[in-house]
């Protein structure tokens, strides 16, 4: 922005606070907040739009509400004007909440972000803080598994917590008994897809592989497609799932993702072999007991006893339960 706009800009602002101020019946006051830090920043659009998450106003008791605010540049104005467009209070994180799906009940208006829960209540465990989807059907959603990588330790990443705020590493949580189930999937072949599923009823507890059986999220009949953007999931009598294993492959670990047999992902369809997909994410054995794509974020297809990359590379697996 140049001078003239920052200060425009600001005097807006400082008009904004007014009108706050005059609403709630407070005396004046100035921003509290400094815009660009890690908790707060303004939000600029080509369209002209601009977001502010927090503007602070006192209140004459030591008090401080916090709104957002919506303002939009006036056209052709030199130097450019802004105009408020909608103007909101900040509702408090609720506290004590024991999953994601609880803080949506009580604050219908949270947005995604990180929050703390604490699932077993006082007296339990310490609260922890997860990842919330407070947008997508309807929101209340946790995160449990965060895959952005193929090549990794099982060990390391697999965890009984019921939840993760690890948006940017490998995490394999636990989901708790009669919850359901979503799986969202974002990636890039020849063009950007995405594919969001979730289970249409409540599923029974999840927790990662400890030994040599195999644990899973299973998407089938009864799952419903939230997102398809170029791709076209299909749950038949070979249901897509999200498998883990400590030692069940050759006495190795073992995280992959199978079936949907004639799905389709970026044009390729999914129908060779038995499995159609069959995406080995991570696997750790020894001798030539392995698949051909694996430790990857290919989303390989079933060909005979093996399996072979499809050069549909996905950038991130996420888990969520609600």
């Amino acid at each position: 922005m140049g001078a003239n706009m920052r200060m425009t800009y600001f005097d807006t602002l400082r008009q904004l606070i007014v009108k706050l101020s005059l609403i709630m019946g407070l005396f004046f006051g100035l921003i509290i907040n400094v815009f660009g830090t890690e908790k707060c920043h303004a939000t600029y659009s080509l369209d002209g739009s601009l977001h502010i998450p927090c503007v602070d106003v006192p209140g004459p008791f030591g008090t401080v509400q916090v709104y957002k605010a919506d303002m939009k540049i006036v056209p052709l104005t030199n130097p450019f004007q802004f105009v408020v467009i909608a103007v909101a209070p900040v509702e408090d994180k609720p506290t004590n909440s024991k999953s994601c799906r609880e803080i949506k009940e009580n604050a219908p208006s949270s947005e995604d972000d990180i929050y703390k829960i604490d699932p077993d209540g006082e007296g339990g465990n310490e609260p922890f803080e997860v990842y919330c989807d407070m947008t997508t059907n309807g929101g209340g959603w946790t995160l449990f598994v965060n895959i952005i990588y193929g090549s990794y330790v099982y060990d390391q990443v697999i965890s009984t917590q019921l939840g993760t705020n690890t948006i940017n590493n490998n995490f394999i949580g636990s989901k708790p008994y009669n919850t359901v189930a979503r799986m969202r999937v974002e990636g890039n072949g020849s063009s950007p897809f995405a594919f969001d599923v979730k289970q249409n009823a409540a599923s029974g507890s999840y927790v990662p592989s400890t030994d040599g059986t195999y644990h899973s999220i299973v998407f089938d009949f009864f799952t419903a497609a939230i997102e398809q953007d170029n791709t076209d999931i299909k749950f038949n009598s070979n249901s897509l799932a999200f498998y883990t294993s400590r030692t069940g492959y050759h006495s190795g670990s073992f995280v992959y993702i199978s079936g949907g047999f004639d799905s389709i992902i970026d044009g390729y369809t999914y129908n060779s072999g038995n499995n159609g997909v069959y995406w080995v994410n991570h696997q750790q054995v020894s001798g030539n007991q392995y698949y051909h794509c694996a430790n990857t974020m290919d989303i390989g297809y079933h060909l005979g006893s093996n399996n072979v990359c499809s050069g549909k590379i996905a950038t991130k697996i996420q888990l969520y339960y609600r």
